[in-house]
């Protein structure tokens, strides 16, 4: 992974959050609708909904809501400096949580 490149994007991201001063309601709405998407996306691969054509991959839809979550986190104030700091916290209690615990019953965390 190219580090500069992601820190790149994600200071972009911020900027583009600062310039449009949208109500962070609007993020979470927009956020709400990609993991839609993102949902449908995966149902259509899986075999789900046949009838069904996307317009782009899952996978894509899956970085739509990496690109409107961290909207939504710098729409409420969240800091650029101290996001690896809570990603860090966060995937610690996802493992702490998921350890040993892997019955195929869904995610513990």
């Amino acid at each position: 992974i190219d580090l500069n490149k992601l820190n790149e994007v994600i200071y972009d991201i911020e900027g583009l959050v600062e310039d449009e001063h949208e109500n962070p309601f609007v993020y979470a709405a927009c956020l709400t609708e990609e993991v839609g998407e993102l949902s449908e996306a995966i149902l259509v691969e899986d075999g789900y909904k046949e009838h069904k054509t996307l317009k782009e991959p899952a996978v894509n839809e899956a970085v739509d809501c990496v690109i409107t979550a961290l909207a939504t986190y710098f729409s409420i104030g969240g800091d650029r400096d101290e996001l690896a700091d809570i990603l860090e916290l966060k995937v610690n209690k996802w493992k702490q949580n998921t350890m040993g615990q892997r019955s195929g019953k869904g995610l513990h965390w």
